[in-house]
């Protein structure tokens, strides 16, 4: 389990309030967004800081996991949801990647730009491509072929391997 330095007092009694409750919480459980903001007299809709902490305190130090249900409340999740959670992750940032080329794409003056940004530009839109093709349905077949012949999460350089072998 993680642990980011911080002592339990040094979080804010509301945050610590929100622990205490939500850690009672079961598998696949939901408590109502009004259920929590009545425990600390805010809304935590309104001011999510306080329940974000109360997560993620939660999910380092004791791997519970939280999940959004909108507009009801927060559900602790199963371990398949914790899985699904994950994949919408990777379709998020293959979104975000796109969204990030169309933006480096839209630098009408390159060759005026500054040596520094010029490189700046070229190495942030790799990193982004990467990303964008690393997390493409083709890719993730060949991870999954990968990781399934060895039974456990790839280390970076076998990843590669079958990301290069997955872009024949």
């Amino acid at each position: 389990m993680g642990g980011n330095g911080k002592t339990i007092p040094s979080i804010s009694i509301e945050a610590q309030t929100l622990i205490r409750r939500l850690r009672t919480m079961e598998v696949g459980e939901t408590i109502a967004y009004g259920e929590l903001s009545t425990l600390i007299g805010r809304d935590v809709q309104k001011e999510r800081g306080t329940l974000y902490t109360a997560m993620n305190r939660l999910r380092e130090d004791e791997c519970m996991m939280f999940g959004c249900v909108r507009a009801k409340g927060i559900k602790r999740l199963s371990d398949e949801e914790i899985v699904d959670s994950g994949e919408y992750s990777m379709d998020r940032i293959r979104r975000e990647a796109r969204r990030g080329i169309k933006k480096l794409d839209a630098v009408v003056a390159f060759d005026e730009l500054p040596e520094e940004k010029r490189v700046r530009h070229n190495m942030v839109k790799t990193i982004l491509y990467m990303n964008e093709k690393v997390t493409a349905k083709k890719v993730q077949k060949q991870l999954e072929e990968a990781v399934t012949a060895q039974s456990a999460a790839l280390p970076l350089v076998k990843a590669l391997e079958a990301f290069q072998e997955a872009m024949k």
